[in-house]
């Protein structure tokens, strides 16, 4: 269960960051693609055809 939280608390951190990145209009491209990596929700849809 530790882990759980753990692992949920670095998961939000991220989604904080990039929400942040997202709202001021400075995406960091390289921390954008390792959280890719790691957290991969939509594994199949390639973000950069949106930009």
């Amino acid at each position: 269960m530790i882990m759980l939280k753990e692992e949920l608390k670095t998961i939000l951190g991220r989604f904080n960051k990039l929400y942040h990145q997202i709202k001021e209009d400075k995406i960091d491209l390289a921390f954008l693609e390792d959280i890719s990596e790691k957290d991969p929700i939509f594994p199949d849809i390639d973000y950069k055809i949106y930009m």
